[in-house]
C-alpha cells in the first residue's frame, strides 16, 4: 500500500517506502534506506546503512556502508541484470535475441517423437494407426503483445508468402487448386507444359458453381493448397466464405498469367511459409514437417521468426511468446520476452 513502515517493515509491495530499520522484502519503486532484504523494480534508489542484500532491476543505486554485503548483493544480481538487459536491447531495437538453434532442435525432436508414438499407438491406444502417422505439420505459434491494426477488404484478408531454407512439402505431392481470371485455358496449357497436376477454376465458374455451402466445404476440403491469380484476388473473400479463412486456406496471390516459371513458383509457394492475417494476438504459420531433419527444420523455424516479427509493428519489441507445435499436441516455447521488455 501507500503507508510507511518506520522502524520495522517485513514485507513492502508497492510504492511506500520502508524507512529506518529493517525493510525485509521490497518490490516496487520505494526507496528502502537502512536495511534492505530483497529489493525489486526500477528506479528506486536502497540506500543501506548495514548491507543490501539483493537489488534486482535498472537505476536502482545501492551504496552500502557494509563492503561484503554489497558485494554479495552485486554478485547475486550480475547474471540475472546482464540477461535482462540483453534481452531488452535486443528486442527492443528491433534485433532478434538470441535463439538457441539447439533448443529448437529439441522441441522439434519431441514433437516428431510425440507424432511417432501416437501414430503407432492409435487413436484407441492399441495400435490402429492415426492421421498423425504420416507427414505431419508443424507450426509455429506467434504470441503478440499488440493487437493489429484492423484492415478492412480484401486487404485485411490477404495472406503473405514467406521464403524458407528447405520446403516442408511437395509439389507432386500436394492437391493443387488454382483461380484464375478468364478464360483459363492458358493457365491449363501452361500447366500440362510444365507437368503440374493442378486444378484450374475460373472465375466464372466460382460463381456460378460453388454457391451453396456445401459445394464450397467440397471444394475445400477437396485441396490442400489453393493460389489465385492477383487480378481476381479481391473478389474471392465473399466468393468463397468464411469456411475458407477459419480453415487457413484462403488462396495465396500469385501471378499465375505466366507463360514460363509457373513450376518453380508454385513449388516456392508450396514449400514457403504462409502468413495469414488475424484479428487478435496469435497468428499461427506452418514451417516445417516431421519427415524433414530436425537440423532443417530448424533452420526454417529461425527463418520464419525473423520473417514474421519483421512483418509486426514494433518488429522484435511487439513479440511476446513463441511456440512449436504439430496438430493435437502441446505447444513447446522457444522463446520469452520478460515484462520488462
Amino acid at each position: 500500500g501507500g503507508a510507511p513502515a518506520g522502524g520495522g517493515g517485513g514485507c513492502t509491495f508497492g510504492g511506500a517506502p520502508s524507512s529506518a530499520g529493517s525493510g525485509g522484502f521490497q518490490f516496487g519503486g520505494a526507496p528502502a534506506s537502512s536495511g534492505g532484504g530483497f529489493t525489486f523494480g526500477g528506479g528506486a534508489p536502497a540506500a543501506a546503512n548495514g548491507g543490501g542484500g539483493f537489488v534486482f532491476g535498472g537505476g536502482a543505486a545501492a551504496p552500502a556502508a557494509a563492503p561484503a554485503a554489497a558485494a554479495t548483493a552485486t554478485a547475486a544480481a550480475a547474471p540475472a541484470a546482464a540477461a535482462a538487459s540483453a534481452g531488452a536491447s535486443s528486442s527492443g531495437g528491433g534485433g532478434r535475441p538470441k535463439l538457441e538453434q539447439q533448443q529448437v532442435i529439441r522441441a522439434i525432436e519431441a514433437l516428431c517423437t510425440h507424432v511417432a508414438r501416437v501414430g503407432a499407438a492409435g487413436d484407441d491406444g492399441e495400435g490402429g494407426g492415426s492421421l498423425l502417422s504420416g507427414d505431419t505439420p508443424i507450426n509455429l505459434v506467434v504470441a503478440t503483445k499488440r493487437m493489429p491494426k484492423a484492415c478492412r477488404g480484401a486487404k485485411g484478408v490477404k495472406p503473405k508468402l514467406l521464403p524458407l531454407p528447405h520446403a516442408w512439402r511437395s509439389l507432386d505431392e500436394t492437391e493443387v487448386c488454382l483461380i484464375v481470371k478468364d478464360p483459363q485455358r492458358a493457365v491449363k496449357d501452361a500447366c500440362a507444359a510444365e507437368g503440374v497436376t493442378a486444378k484450374v477454376i475460373g472465375i466464372d465458374k466460382l460463381r456460378k458453381k460453388y454457391v451453396p455451402y456445401e459445394a464450397k466445404r467440397q471444394l475445400r476440403a477437396g485441396y490442400d493448397f489453393f493460389a489465385a491469380d492477383e487480378a481476381v484476388t479481391p473478389l474471392l473473400p465473399k466468393l468463397l466464405g468464411n469456411g475458407f479463412y477459419k480453415s487457413n486456406k484462403l488462396p495465396l496471390p500469385m501471378r499465375l498469367g505466366r507463360k514460363e516459371g509457373l513450376r518453380d513458383a508454385l513449388q516456392r509457394a508450396v514449400g514457403g511459409a504462409i502468413v495469414r492475417p488475424t484479428f487478435g494476438t496469435c497468428s499461427t504459420v506452418t514451417v516445417a514437417a516431421t519427415s524433414m531433419s530436425p537440423a532443417a527444420a530448424a533452420e526454417n523455424v529461425l527463418a520464419a521468426v525473423d520473417a514474421v516479427a519483421a512483418l509486426l509493428p514494433g518488429k522484435w519489441g511487439n513479440v511476446q511468446a513463441l511456440h512449436l507445435r504439430c496438430p493435437n499436441s502441446v505447444a513447446l516455447p522457444i522463446y520469452n520476452s520478460l515484462p520488462m521488455q
